[in-house]
């Protein structure tokens, strides 16, 4: 019944908007046209993609113009922090600085569009990022002119918070009322850090970082960003650090990315396979969730079920190899070298497989490889 009443509204509405049903339609398309472009740049290496359509003059002025620390510039009498950060800032703010540098070029890397929707008379854009085998979802607040849609601001799902939120803790933390003689000390340690996580000195980044005042690198953002660097030191200080976290913000959307991680290195998989379930119903159907839940199958020893999962990740993205090399470890675990060899013979063209790498994918099972099996598929490979 209330099936039936909600359509005979909607029925009811639309009749007479029809205009605005043809303008939403019109501005839905021109926003799938975007995401789609965003996607194959990416894809193509195209970073610049995302500085060309990011609205920095209007992302600057949220980071900026504050009412309450606007107050406080007047009560110090200083007409100069301000106009000077925002400068440096419109020189120097980069998304694909931000989010695209410090990629590992040999970890697969996926910018993929799942979710475009309207709220409060806006329109936003959702892209799932798997870079360094890390899961990230950036939520993009759009504005369209008659020549071009533009980013105006991100939701970081990490974080947790928008963009311009945790650059704008950035700037209250240089105003000399909130940071005493100390207010460009901080960001100077912040940039050596983030040089030093880029050369992919992990333990000196982590102790310069620390030496940060406390009322600076304790703000939210700070802490993820110690989680970061944290992520690439000894496990147990990892998980400490995501435990410490989830206590603190226990109901973040972020935490749910972290509590994967922990999840997933302390063994605790049918937890992973829950956290994957929320994110799914979220987002949507995606490769890289399906990937994920084929490797907690895995490891589960629900060879079967990963199977299901490795299929369609790879059907979804047939350029990632991660799935099939999975995969085909799975069967390989339970001695199941014919399913193995048909497998192997299905993506042999997608990934090169030919006897010599397959050899070297799948070294850590030389029953499989000195098996009449793979000793027949290898001599007709070569033939």
């Amino acid at each position: 019944m209330r099936i039936f009443l909600f359509a005979v509204c909607v029925t009811f509405f639309c009749s007479a908007c029809n205009t605005n049903n043809t303008q939403e339609d019109k501005s839905k398309s021109r926003i799938e046209t975007f995401a789609k472009k965003i996607e194959t740049d990416l894809k193509k290496g195209r970073t610049v993609v995302l500085d060309l359509n990011f609205d920095k003059a209007t992302f600057v002025n949220r980071v900026v113009n504050d009412k309450y620390w606007d107050e406080q510039l007047d009560i110090l009498k200083n007409r100069t922090y301000k106009p000077e950060y925002k400068a440096q800032l419109m020189q120097q703010v980069s998304l694909a600085n931000m989010f695209l540098t410090g990629l590992d070029k040999k970890s697969y890397f996926a910018y993929d569009h799942v979710k475009t929707y309207e709220i409060e008379g806006r329109w936003h854009i959702v892209f799932r990022m798997y870079a360094n085998e890390a899961l990230n979802y950036h939520d993009f607040l759009l504005r369209i002119d008659s020549n071009k849609v533009w980013i105006e601001d991100m939701y970081v799902m990490a974080v947790g918070r928008q963009l311009s939120k945790i650059m704008q803790e950035i700037y209250v933390a240089g105003i000399p009322s909130a940071n005493g003689d100390k207010r460009w000390s901080d960001h100077q340690k912040l940039i050596k850090t983030k040089e030093l996580l880029y050369q992919q000195q992990f333990e000196k980044a982590l102790a310069v970082f620390d030496s940060i005042t406390p009322d600076f690198k304790n703000q939210k953002s700070m802490r993820l960003f110690r989680l970061q660097i944290c992520a690439n030191v000894p496990n147990e200080e990892y998980i400490r650090q995501i435990e410490s976290y989830e206590r603190d913000y226990p109901n973040d959307a972020g935490t749910l990315l972290l509590q994967l991680d922990k999840n997933f290195m302390s063994g605790n998989y049918p937890e992973v396979k829950v956290g994957l379930n929320r994110l799914e119903s979220m987002y949507g159907k995606d490769a890289i969730i399906d990937y994920m839940r084929g490797n907690a199958n895995n490891l589960l020893g629900n060879c079967e079920e990963a199977g299901i999962h490795y299929k369609s990740s790879l059907q979804s993205k047939p350029d990632w190899e991660m799935p099939f090399v999975n995969w085909a470890d799975c069967l390989l675990k339970e001695s199941k070298y014919e399913e193995t060899i048909n497998l192997i013979e299905e993506n042999k063209e997608a990934f090169g497989l030919t006897p010599v790498y397959v050899k070297y994918l799948f070294s850590d099972y030389p029953n499989f490889i000195n098996s009449t099996l793979f000793k027949t598929w290898e001599k007709e490979s070569v033939l």
